[in-house]
């Protein structure tokens, strides 16, 4: 974990804030350079989703979407690790 949060930081992907009270404590916020990568990220991906959404006819998307999150439930019930 920490050579990947290394690694962020010197790419200026985030930046570590250490708590002055206590130092053991670290919080890792986005650069701006980062928080530009997080939009364009979402921007592909809500792009991507909403074309996979059109694919789907409209009288059965809500059912997919009942049937995803049934899953996701199902899924978060039984941690396998």
């Amino acid at each position: 974990m920490s050579r990947t949060v290394n690694n962020l930081v010197t790419d200026d992907w985030v930046e570590r804030i250490t708590d002055p009270e206590n130092r053991r404590y670290v919080q890792l916020r986005l650069t701006k350079k980062g928080w530009i990568l997080h939009e364009n990220i979402n921007s592909v991906l809500h792009s991507y989703f909403g074309s996979v959404m059109n694919d789907i006819p409209e009288n059965k998307r809500t059912q997919v979407v009942e049937s995803l999150e049934l899953l996701i439930n199902a899924i978060n019930k039984n941690n396998c690790c």
